[in-house]
């Protein structure tokens, strides 16, 4: 494959680089999302997990910011209790990851990539200015944008 790349004058070079600017995770993140009280029972969030098509809910408090993020694999942990342990269905907060990682709304998809590339996280709240819950990012939609970008210098 050959990339073609015209003799752009200054001023002609400075207006593409504006155009061709790498998005922010707010441009590409999820703003509807699921989530789940942290008072909610397992079996109905599992139940809302599994009808959300997302690999896992962020779990808020009344104020809106995320107190914790319940995974598929939590909910797995919680079955292998159940059948092993004859432990009860109990709350998401018995089960849920505690110590939430999270975008910032401003942050560049090149952040996201990092990320997911870094850890194995499927899905990443996205946080406001004031640790507000704004919308979900998760890997296919990364992979999407990136996928956008592939023609691009980034």
């Amino acid at each position: 494959m050959v990339s073609y790349n015209p003799k752009l004058k200054k001023d002609q070079l400075s207006a593409i680089d504006k155009t061709q600017a790498i998005p922010t995770v707010k441009d590409v993140m999820t703003a509807s999302y699921s989530f789940l009280a942290s008072d909610t029972d397992m079996k109905s969030a599992i139940e809302k997990l599994v009808n959300s098509n997302m690999s896992g809910l962020v779990v808020l408090g009344d104020d809106k910011k995320a107190t914790g993020f319940l995974s598929e694999k939590d909910c797995l942990r919680q079955a292998l209790d159940m059948k092993y342990h004859n432990a009860e269905p109990g709350q998401i907060s018995d089960y849920m990851t505690k110590f939430v990682t999270s975008f910032h709304e401003e942050d560049s998809l090149l952040v996201a990539v990092e990320l997911f590339t870094k850890h194995y996280f499927h899905t990443v709240p996205v946080m406001d200015n004031d640790k507000k819950v704004v919308g979900v990012l998760d890997r296919r939609t990364v992979l999407r944008e990136v996928h956008k970008l592939f023609q691009t210098t980034w």
